[in-house]
């Protein structure tokens, strides 16, 4: 796949990926329950696993049909997406595109880090959409099959941070 098309699939998924939150994030707020609730191990080969509760559904978004893991609470508004790439995208590079359309939809405070997921060193980024009062957050790395893994974490304000701990602790290319 030659660069300018690579760029341009990049764009259109961020795009896709960011209008997709923009639709699916927002409305009334609920927490999650933090207490010692069931889980279950849920993902595929190649993309990873996570631990869930065991309350969560299997998500599909109609703006983006290329994701084939994802799931979110009942209410749709904390979901998890695990994206797998077979062409070698550079991470940092892809994060960055990510990071344009997030600006472009009208994100704030958005930041990039280095965080540890699975024992590997991994970029992230996230960022707040006022509108939705909602967060984006989304790591990037390359596995050492040289394909690249993209998750997604996103949720209203108040319940960002537990759907961030599901993958930050469960998550693992092993199930």
């Amino acid at each position: 796949m030659n660069r300018f098309r690579k760029k341009g699939l990049i764009l259109m998924l961020v795009l896709i990926f960011t209008l997709a939150l923009v639709a699916c994030v927002g409305g009334e707020v609920s927490n999650i329950e933090e207490d010692d609730e069931e889980t279950r191990r849920v993902g595929r080969d190649g993309y990873g696993f996570i631990s869930i509760p065991t309350y969560w559904v299997n998500f599909q978004n109609i703006n983006s049909p290329n994701v084939d893991v994802a799931f979110s609470d009942p209410t749709g508004r904390a979901i998890i997406n695990l994206f797998l790439f077979d062409d070698s995208f550079e991470p940092r590079i892809f994060l960055s595109a990510v990071t344009y359309g997030m600006e472009n939809d009208g994100a704030e405070d958005i930041t990039s880090a280095m965080v540890t997921l699975d024992g590997m060193e991994v970029y992230q980024v996230y960022g707040y959409y006022p509108s939705s009062n909602s967060w984006l957050v989304a790591w990037a790395f390359t596995g050492n099959d040289g394909n690249l893994r993209f998750i997604t974490a996103e949720a209203p304000f108040n319940e960002i941070l537990d759907v961030v701990r599901i993958i930050e602790n469960t998550y693992s290319l092993a199930e």
